[in-house]
């Protein structure tokens, strides 16, 4: 139902999300292209197109994961119906999981078209371990957008908030040195976003860099982050209902 939900809301406004998809893409593929040519690149070029898809792909998946629950709360919120959200027979915590993982099909389907058009203009190959380990940066930015919902239910205009977080996330992403780092020291694995999308890169750099142990430590980091954001929203979520000013804005 979320799904058809998405899918009907991109049809009724087809230009708005084809423009703001192509705007984002190219300002990821501006700054990430840019970066090279200003700083220079020490990886090959058939690698540096890979790790800037990977990058892509990782920004582009937890931007509509940190952001996409605090937006449906605002946007339930203003149409009214938020109240409905907290009265239904589910919990308001499945009923933004299943607006998640619709938003990370949704997103998957559009994103592969990307990848399989920079696939046809530069050599690009994704292995399933590099795919692995940006997904576990998904799961900690699903944990993080629970927070950031909560934090829309607490405080309502949240907006800057979210901008500041989804695009503070560029560097994190575009870096490569992250792969570096969690060769150096094992605690980088414990990062949110820094140790899942090191994995990713250091594979591609490296096929025989790949280690099961560390991604054993990086997923359990993720999930930890994901626990943690599920409880902190409950908590807020009882903290507006006993304000009584969930419907209040």
């Amino acid at each position: 139902m979320e799904l058809r939900r998405s899918l009907l809301q991109m049809r009724r406004y087809p230009v708005e999300t084809a423009l703001s998809f192509l705007i984002l893409s190219g300002m990821f593929f501006g700054i990430a292209y840019g970066a090279d040519a200003a700083f220079g690149n020490p990886q090959p070029a058939g690698q540096v197109a890979t790790l800037t898809v990977l990058s892509f792909m990782g920004w582009m998946f937890c931007m509509n994961l940190l952001s996409g629950p605090a937006a449906e709360i605002e946007a339930e919120s203003q149409s009214g119906t938020v109240e409905q959200l907290f009265t239904g027979g589910l919990s308001v915590q499945r009923i933004l999981l299943a607006r998640m993982s619709a938003g990370v099909v949704v997103t998957g389907a559009i994103v592969s078209g990307i990848v399989l058009l920079v696939g046809r203009i530069a050599e690009v190959e994704l292995s399933a371990q590099a795919l692995a380990a940006v997904a576990l940066a998904l799961v900690t930015a699903a944990g993080a957008g629970f927070v950031l919902a909560g934090v829309a239910l607490l405080f309502k205009k949240t907006r800057a908030l979210v901008l500041l977080a989804t695009f503070g996330l560029m560097p994190v992403m575009i870096a490569d040195g992250a792969a570096a780092w969690i060769g150096t020291s094992s605690a980088t694995l414990l990062l949110p976003f820094v140790g899942p999308m090191g994995l990713a890169k250091a594979v591609v750099m490296d096929s025989t860099s790949w280690s099961w142990g560390a991604f054993c430590i990086a997923l359990g980091a993720s999930l930890a982050y994901f626990v943690i954001g599920l409880v902190l929203f409950g908590r807020m979520r009882l903290r507006a209902m006993r304000r009584a000013t969930i419907g209040h804005y």
